[in-house]
């Protein structure tokens, strides 16, 4: 199954052994960080609000059409990243990761905390953001 939400560019699931993985291929946008995406009055920026929303959708939806349930599944997520460019204004792969792991978190219901987390090395491409989140039974 493949469908486009405004920030979304591909999602799709693969089963494994003794789980499933879920990848998201996102559009990156400004203040995707822990340092920028709340305001200083604490309150999450909208267009933050936005996208995390739809990763959150994207998985539940896949883990829904799977019949998947995260109950007893230890959670990896994976962050990396394509970008037309590299420089100072390039985000921060590790500091994006933050956001991810809460919109993760909102679709499985299982706390950020007790995640792995892996993040990639950015690359030269067509800008986007690959979320990858393996689920495996405990």
């Amino acid at each position: 199954m493949t469908m486009r939400l405004e920030n979304t560019l591909l999602w799709y699931c693969e089963k494994t052994d003794n789980g499933i993985k879920f990848f998201v291929y996102m559009d990156c946008i400004p203040h995707l960080s822990v340092n920028h995406y709340k305001f200083q009055s604490g309150n999450t920026r909208p267009e933050i609000v936005l996208w995390k929303s739809q990763v959150t959708w994207a998985i539940r939806r896949l883990a829904t059409v799977e019949s998947f349930d995260f109950t007893n599944c230890a959670i990896t997520v994976r962050l990396d990243g394509l970008f037309s460019k590299i420089n100072s204004k390039t985000i921060d792969i590790h500091n994006a990761l933050k956001p991810v792991c809460d919109a993760v978190q909102d679709a499985t219901g299982i706390n950020d905390k007790f995640y792995a987390t892996e993040c990639g090395v950015p690359e030269i491409g067509e800008p986007k953001l690959i979320i990858t989140v393996k689920a495996e039974r405990k």
